[in-house]
């Protein structure tokens, strides 16, 4: 990912897990990558969430999106949700 990043890379989006391979990307290196480089960073956890745990607060993920239907708690829930930090 280093050779992708230059001056001009404002936003690094990359998925948390992939649900057909089964590989789970290092995303918190991966934000710090993305730091170094001026960029914000943005994961799609939605094949993480209630698998691996996830707080925004101890890490330096700066947005991360989620399906509903990927919830426990909206089981019918089609949206899609973005939480970014303040």
């Amino acid at each position: 990912m280093r050779r992708a990043l230059g001056p001009r890379t404002a936003v690094v989006s990359v998925m948390w897990a992939n649900n057909e391979t089964g590989t789970v990307f290092p995303v918190e290196l991966l934000a710090k990558l993305a730091h170094s480089a001026g960029a914000l960073f943005h994961t799609d956890a939605v094949q993480a969430f209630g698998k691996t745990p996830i707080n925004l607060k101890t890490t330096e993920i700066d947005m991360l999106s989620l399906s509903g239907a990927q919830a426990a708690w909206a089981k019918r829930d089609r949206r899609r949700y973005m939480f970014a930090k303040a």
